[in-house]
């Protein structure tokens, strides 16, 4: 391998002269790392520094809940060896993997004759360091750049899957696919199946593996169906595996379960399934626990749009968006709905609190803009769900009333068979946290993630009592960006002192009984409303900043369950997402651009 080359091509180093590199890459040793192995902990001596030649790295620190992906050409420990210091985190190689070491007494010395390259590579480390200070809470990852496709059992549609998304992947990228027959032709018969224990082979192989990694944006393996030397190669050469079965009997076969099982890689794995109508699906949450799948797609025969999403989401281009509570004026949402289609903005992720979780799944389940004012005006308006009054003892209303017509709605709809990855938050009152759902009965979580104590009663579940979502997140984004999927769009309909009385000066304990305004006073749900999400008010701000893209909707002063001004708030939304949205489409569906 030219180390010179690989060294240039690393930002902690690509502005050196050729003289101090040519020393730097002197003193530099090549080291392979199985998938799965720990290159280093977080605490011991900070004695050298890596660049990640082939391969992906993760490091996870203690002061931080997510990881961080490390690709190619990225250096790892920079800082500790520049500052002397410990090791910042734990590193373990997602797959195998090719590291550049440099020795930091080593590096020191070959750069002593050359201070002022010692003084740039000082600088890299700095910005390096500026960078982490100023990276958003959450998940972080380089690039996809090597995808293995499994079928967990023949007959899972995998040839058509595989062209659909190698064209949709070419939409955007450089994409080389390799099989076992490439393999073969490139480098010798039965090549494909060389072993790893075999050295002098195993290099050959993955040297030709790491330059088409290096030619090619992503590199596509085809790993067929899990029965061969190949198929290892692959799972343990991707960063990221995708898993393929049937929506209606999602199942991997036993042989297939085994080598998942012993696969040393931590390569993010997804099921894709392949799904012929609406309607029930198989027990898909279990398979996805069974194959140690964080997410699942579903995609259907001659569909271009359900490829393209999940190629969105693979490379980090799918768009999250999430909704907030506020009651009646969550009608806002549905313009920004049409506004989106209409600026030709795709959306592959959905999720809210509240009022958001409603009009959220209304969205991922593929309702119009349209649609969804004519379910919100029947629901709301026309029939009032929120009528069934009782005598107080544990709430205003009995809530069932509510929940018969989120049935009504959704019908036995399931979050996990919606067609695209959905989440409602509910707040956990026995436990007092946010609950994200992403599987269960739609309607009932969603009942949960909107009705608010006091006015309706809480749900039990698991010995815990779950209410609207708003109390304690009421704009979700958190949860959004932990998926790390691409761009997030957040959009609040909350408006601060929607609770007032002005122009009072009081003290008056009698205000509301004989209200003196002209204006509507509060009533005893804005009031039981306001004092319920007090506190996730207060966080609004700082999850907005969560968002690359965040619309604070200019909704006019309504109660939350002030419904019949639908067609206002729809309109109100519209037209202000398409000003907003006509200066940001471009940050949102070129992420990294703006």
């Amino acid at each position: 391998m030219d180390i010179e080359a690989i060294l240039r091509r690393t930002a902690l180093f690509k502005r050196l002269h050729d003289e101090p590199l040519a020393a730097l890459a002197g003193v530099a040793q090549l080291r392979e790392i199985a998938g799965g192995t720990c290159l280093m902990q977080e605490g011991e001596p900070s004695d050298s520094l890596y660049v990640v030649v082939t391969g992906r790295m993760r490091a996870q620190s203690s002061t931080s809940a997510e990881p961080t992906d490390i690709g190619v050409h990225e250096a790892i420990g920079e800082v500790g060896v520049a500052a002397n210091g410990p090791r910042l985190a734990t590193v373990h190689a997602v797959r195998d993997s090719v590291v550049l070491e440099l020795e930091g007494g080593a590096m020191l010395d070959a750069l002593q004759p050359y201070p002022g390259a010692l003084f740039v590579v000082m600088q890299a480390v700095l910005r390096r360091m500026q960078r982490l200070l100023r990276r958003h809470h959450g998940p972080s990852s380089s690039p996809l750049k090597t995808l293995a496709l499994l079928e967990l059992h023949p007959g899972a549609g995998g040839s058509e899957f595989h062209g659909r998304l190698i064209e949709a992947l070419r939409l955007r990228d450089e994409v080389c696919v390799i099989d076992a027959a490439a393999v073969d032709q490139a480098l010798g018969a039965k090549a494909s199946t060389w072993p790893f224990e075999d050295g002098a082979q195993n290099r050959e192989l993955v040297r030709w593996l790491a330059a088409q990694e290096q030619l090619h944006d992503i590199v596509v393996l085809l790993a067929g169906d899990g029965s061969s030397e190949w198929t290892q190669r692959c799972l343990r050469q991707a960063d990221r595996i995708l898993l393929l079965s049937e929506a209606d009997e999602p199942h991997m076969g036993r042989e297939v379960g085994q080598l998942l099982a012993g696969l040393p890689t931590l390569a993010e794995r997804e099921l894709v399934l392949r799904r012929h109508r609406e309607g029930p699906v198989g027990d898909v949450m279990r398979l996805r626990r069974d194959a140690a799948a964080s997410a699942h797609h579903y995609w259907r025969p001659g569909r271009d749009e359900d490829v393209q999403a999940i190629a969105r989401q693979l490379t980090g281009h799918g768009i999250g968006v999430v909704l907030s509570g506020g009651g009646a004026r969550g009608f806002a949402h549905i313009g920004l709905v049409r506004a989106l289609n209409e600026l030709n903005i795709p959306v592959d992720l959905f999720g809210g609190s509240s009022m958001g979780s409603f009009i959220a799944a209304l969205w991922a389940q593929g309702l119009s803009a349209r649609e969804m004012v004519g379910v919100c005006r029947e629901n709301f308006v026309e029939r009032n769900l929120l009528n069934d009054y009782t005598l107080p003892r544990v709430s205003l209303i009995r809530g069932q009333r509510f929940l018969e017509g989120l049935r009504d709605i959704f019908g036995e709809q399931q979050i996990e068979a919606l067609w695209r990855p959905y989440y409602a938050v509910s707040t956990n009152l026995t436990l007092g946290c946010q609950h994200a759902h992403i599987e269960g009965e739609l309607a009932l979580w969603l009942a949960a993630s909107m009705l608010i104590p006091g006015i309706a009663p809480p749900i039990g579940w698991k010995g815990n009592l779950h209410a609207d979502g708003g109390i304690v997140n009421n704009l979700p984004t958190d949860v959004m960006h932990q998926r790390a999927r691409g761009p997030v769009l957040a959009c609040s309909v909350n408006t601060v002192g929607a609770v007032h009385c002005r122009g009072v000066e009081g003290p008056d304990p009698g205000v509301l009984h004989d209200w003196p305004l002209e204006e509507p006073r509060p009533s005893l749900f804005d009031i039981l409303t306001r004092t319920a999400t007090l506190t996730s008010d207060s966080g609004t701000a700082r999850r907005a900043e969560l968002a690359d893209v965040f619309l604070q909707m200019p909704v006019p002063r309504i109660g939350m369950f002030e419904f019949e001004p639908i067609d206002e708030l729809v309109r109100t939304g519209y037209e202000f997402a398409m000003r907003t949205l006509l200066e940001q489409r471009a940050l949102l569906l070129e992420p990294g651009q703006g």
